[in-house]
């Protein structure tokens, strides 16, 4: 047994403060008391430490780091909350739980009961009806073997294979629930497995929910394998894995036309982290007569491989890997609000292509020796619809592609079907024509952008916009003012082809006023500068991400580029201030796709009216709480320029002069000297 786990686990089980706390370096107090720790091997980087107490809401808790920095906060309820201040080397999983409801009794035959302490089980069965309840501070060596009907595994406790080298345990797979039906795994941690952590084979009408898989000590500790199974519900799991954290298989070895499907699947509300394979794996063992519908929804992937291969290696690793093989047919698949956590390093995030495989018959022999029964496969499958909604990539952007690979074999072993609705990577949208996506022979592809989504954050022209002041902005078009702007700044940018603008300003009427209306204020901010005035009068988020879309920023380069829109989002009573921040974040992310190299400045929405009785009153409240977001998004960034000097425009009440803005809304000269002034200062000449 691993002697770091060992010395935790004991301490944990017993409720204890944490002996191994010297070797894992964090500690947990919760109300002033210290909460036990158990430590989890990992081979990629360094152990991680593990943590959970019941949370009914208000409890204080401290958390101290490694390197004594402190955290505290209070807990409003359940949370799972993952500490990593320096990656994979340093790691804190710390839970809290949802009180239990429906503890089985104690008494009764059909329960296998383990209180707190450390128990040595070695193998569990369970069978029709029996339940396996491990209760809070319970540390279960051994492994689980489950077969009938009515089956429950419950409780707060940790079953650990830790006693087990890999491929050694007493089954073949560390929890393995095999032909059963109305199955309930739910609450418990399972730690340190010897080979796939919990697999489901041909089971039907299983729900495995806020269960806790803390692996990554071995390759090949697979987080839950779906196995020709059926109305299968994985819901509010955490998984931490080596090999692939979901994975959905085939490997039922009878005649084609007798196997098992994988079909009716929901995987929702789960916290994935993989050290060195895939998130989701759909394929590879392909015997099964068919893989469809199945659904991933509202999923966070923390951590994704640390080994970025080319698609085209044997062992290739992604986000999201279909994998058809063997003549299986993939369909109506749904990955829906999947977020990805970029750490700046290189993954593909989907790849789709129907490759030879091979699969192995359970109970053949020992498949880590390669003495199993395996079947190499001679015809790839193929997929048949697959649709990626709300698919994004945020963190850092580092080295990060995000490569979409979509490719057939032949025109029976193809990939149709696939569909990307509103995904982005880093907030820019993903695309046919994006970078690093690649559909080839025998697949197609189609990819929408605003599908879905707040209003906020989509793409949407403002070429309506009229008016019956001959001096706005003439030209082609006669009164739709907003439609010669665009053509006269496409003019520009164009001129600014192939060079360099040092500042480009990105917003509504409060740039477009300043160039306009206040051109001896704005000749002193743009003397000895080349700037570029991108402000439209009216414009909404979801209008200058159409003009970005549509080509303002491509073709020239810049040094700086400054942000500040959402003033005329938030005029209206219906809008939400979150979703305008959204709009405003996807506003950033593409400027960095099209700017990759110009410092991004970003402004809170300046304030609005003169008194609490002003018209603006409403609308200036719905622009501070997306001030707020807009603020909390750039401090996590950490690359954004946050460049706040609202209070200069606020008189002792806390509302704006007349003086300064004379409209309540827009500045007047005086207003925008302080802007030239304040901005002044973090511009370069």
């Amino acid at each position: 047994m691993n002697r770091l786990l060992s010395l935790s686990v004991a301490a944990f089980a017993a409720a204890a403060s944490c002996s191994a706390l010297a070797e894992c370096g964090w500690s947990v107090s919760v109300d002033g008391r210290e909460l036990p720790l158990m430590t989890c091997p990992a081979e990629v980087l360094a152990p991680y430490s593990v943590g959970s107490f019941e949370a009914r809401g208000g409890e204080r808790v401290v958390v101290t780091a490694p390197d004594g920095k402190v955290e505290r906060f209070v807990a409003e309820g359940p949370f799972r909350r993952i500490f990593d201040p320096d990656g994979r080397r340093s790691v804190l999983l710390l839970f809290g739980d949802a009180p239990e409801t429906d503890v089985p009794d104690r008494n009764d035959p059909k329960v296998k009961w383990f209180g707190p302490g450390e128990h040595h089980a070695g193998g569990i069965t369970l069978g029709d009806g029996e339940t396996l309840y491990l209760e809070r501070g319970a540390v279960v060596h051994g492994a689980l073997h489950a077969s009938g009907r009515d089956i429950t595994v419950a409780g707060r406790g940790v079953l650990t294979g830790a006693d087990y080298q890999k491929c050694a345990g007493p089954f073949l797979f560390f929890a393995h629930f095999d032909r059963c039906t109305n199955l309930v795994v739910r609450g418990v941690t399972l730690a340190e497995p010897y080979f796939w952590t919990l697999a489901l084979s041909q089971c039907r009408k299983a729900l495995v929910e806020d269960v806790r898989i803390c692996a990554g000590n071995i390759l090949n500790d697979d987080g839950i394998d779906i196995v020709n199974s059926s109305e299968v519900t994985v819901r509010n799991a955490f998984v931490r894995t080596q090999d692939d954290a979901i994975a959905v298989k085939g490997m039922d070895f009878r005649p084609p036309a007798e196997r098992s499907p994988c079909e009716d699947i929901l995987v929702e509300d789960c916290t994935l982290w993989v050290d060195r394979a895939n998130v989701f794996r759909i394929g590879y063992e392909s015997n099964a007569s068919a893989f469809r519908r199945l659904s991933f929804r509202n999923i966070y992937v923390h951590a994704y491989s640390n080994k970025c291969r080319p698609v085209g290696h044997k062992w290739a690793h992604a986000v999201v890997w279909l994998q058809p093989s063997n003549g299986l047919a993939i369909s109506d698949v749904l990955f829906e609000d999947i977020r990805v956590r970029s750490d700046g390093t290189d993954m593909p995030l989907v790849i789709a292509e129907p490759r030879l495989t091979r699969g192995f018959e359970p109970g053949s022999g020992d498949p880590c020796s390669g003495k199993a029964n395996y079947e190499r496969y001679t015809s790839g499958g193929s997929v048949a619809g697959a649709t990626f909604r709300r698919m994004s990539v945020e963190g850092e952007r580092g080295a990060f592609r995000g490569i979409v690979h979509a490719r057939g074999r032949s025109p029976s072993e193809c990939v149709a079907g696939l569909r990307f609705e509103d995904c982005t990577r880093f907030g820019a949208p993903l695309a046919a024509s994006s970078p690093g996506v690649e559909v080839g022979e025998f697949a197609e592809a189609r990819f929408v952008v605003g599908a879905g989504g707040p209003e906020e954050t989509k793409s949407v022209s403002h070429i309506e916009s009229t008016t019956g002041n001959g001096w706005r902005n003439p030209g082609v078009f006669g009164e739709y003012w907003w439609a010669n702007r665009f053509l006269e700044k496409r003019g520009q940018v164009d001129a600014w082809r192939g060079k360099t603008v040092d500042v480009v300003m990105l917003g509504d009427s409060i740039m477009h006023f300043w160039e306009w209306k206040h051109p001896a204020s704005w000749g002193r901010f743009a003397e000895g500068r080349h700037v570029l005035n991108l402000g439209y009068g009216g414009d909404r988020t979801q209008n200058v991400i159409w003009r970005i879309l549509h080509g303002e920023l491509d073709g020239y380069r810049a040094r700086t580029v400054v942000v500040m829109v959402g003033s005329n989002n938030n005029t209206s009573d219906s809008t939400d201030p979150a979703a305008v921040a959204k709009g405003v974040e996807r506003i950033v992310a593409l400027v960095r796709e099209r700017q990759p190299d110009a410092r991004v400045v970003l402004h809170p929405i300046f304030p609005r009216g003169a008194s609490a009785q002003s018209a603006h009153a409403a609308p200036r409240a719905r622009n501070d709480r997306t001030n707020a977001l807009l603020k909390e998004f750039a401090e996590k960034d950490g690359e954004i320029a946050w460049i706040d000097f609202n209070d200069r425009f606020l008189d002792e009440t806390g509302w704006v002069p007349k003086t300064l803005m004379a409209d309540e809304i827009h500045p007047t000269d005086l207003g925008y000297d302080i802007w030239m002034e304040a901005l002044g200062k973090e511009l370069s000449p």
